[in-house]
């Protein structure tokens, strides 16, 4: 959270002398402990393995759109947003944010509101995803995992039918998501 950084940042430098105490640097993960992660909520929310792909693409978009470098306190939150985005956008049945708080108990549910709203926000509400942008990130991610591990890549890639329904659904949730927007900007701008 870029307040939470700039609250970080003026605390840090703050003419208020403090003790220093050293403490120990928090790093980007390494590609295990990231896959462990997304894995540990894989198996908890039992979400489709495509919402892996499609959180990727909207976490690369992010990055992209923003310039918000991915750093130790936000890539936690930041990938969570994005399955948790993903899963709406793909799963025919998709969990409520209420469930990811009993997933990530760390996050409560206002948090997770608040994230993934932020997260729309930040990538324009733009959660639409051709089939050929799916194809390019689902065979990056197979090599970049087969070649960093002895686990075989068990997704398939889309059908010919799943990769029309992808493109239809996300285009779909990009209108809602925009139409809402702006239905709030209104009321906002009228009160």
């Amino acid at each position: 959270s870029t307040t939470a950084q700039a609250a970080d940042s003026a605390a840090e430098s703050s003419s208020v002398s403090k003790p220093r105490t050293k403490r120990r640097r928090r790093q980007l993960p390494y590609l295990e402990y990231l896959y462990k992660f997304i894995k540990a909520i894989f198996d908890c929310a039992q979400f489709s393995p495509e919402c892996n792909v499609i959180s990727l693409i909207f976490m690369n978009r992010l990055l992209a759109l923003t310039g918000i470098p991915l750093h130790a306190d936000n890539w936690r939150p930041m990938m969570l947003t994005a399955l948790l985005i993903s899963q709406k956008v793909w799963d025919d049945r998709s969990l409520r944010n209420a469930h990811f708080v009993q997933i990530c108990p760390m996050f409560t549910v206002q948090e997770i509101n608040m994230l993934e709203k932020k997260f729309l926000e930040l990538i324009q509400y733009d959660v639409s995803i051709s089939s050929r942008l799916y194809a390019k990130y689902y065979f990056e991610l197979r090599t970049v995992s087969e070649a960093g591990s002895n686990r075989p890549f068990g997704l398939k890639p889309l059908s010919v039918s799943d990769a029309r329904r992808l493109e239809q659904r996300s285009l779909a949730t990009t209108r809602q998501h925009r139409s809402a927007h702006e239905e709030d900007r209104r009321q906002t701008y009228h009160l």
